[in-house]
């Protein structure tokens, strides 16, 4: 069984601007690596704003509290590893276009695919167009 598969719903405290964004659907749906991943197996649905002032010593950020419920994705049509490897690659390097930052998953002397999306910064793809990246990559001519 996959790992995604143990966890049914989670309610889980996260700082708040990444509970918004996991949140959120649309162009910018997943603005980090674990907005990412997450989103792919589980629907996350915002709850509540915790204040900084409940904690002890209080942080800088306010948090959120977010719930996942298991999806009903048991495939996501791509090569699984690499959809996590090209996820955590770009968001490592997210000042830079998908174009540079995937560049290093291809042999030397080949040329990348032409898409769209290569021109893109990782935070401006959602669960989707990161699989269709993953596509991309896997099968480059």
């Amino acid at each position: 069984d996959q790992a995604q598969d143990a966890v049914g719903q989670a309610q889980l405290h996260h700082d708040l601007i990444d509970a918004h964004q996991q949140h959120h659907r649309g162009e910018h749906l997943g603005r980090g690596i674990l907005s990412v991943l997450l989103q792919a197996w589980y629907d996350v649905k915002y709850l509540f704003t915790v204040d900084e002032n409940v904690f002890n010593p209080p942080p800088k950020v306010k948090s959120g509290v977010i719930i996942m419920t298991r999806n009903d994705v048991t495939s996501l049509g791509c090569d699984e590893r690499l959809f996590k490897t090209i996820v955590k690659t770009t968001f490592g390097q997210r000042r830079k276009t998908l174009r540079n930052s995937l560049r290093g998953l291809f042999p030397a002397g080949v040329p990348l695919p032409d898409s769209p999306l290569l021109a893109m910064r990782p935070e401006q793809l959602s669960v989707a167009q990161f699989i269709e990246l993953t596509r991309l990559v896997s099968s480059p001519g």
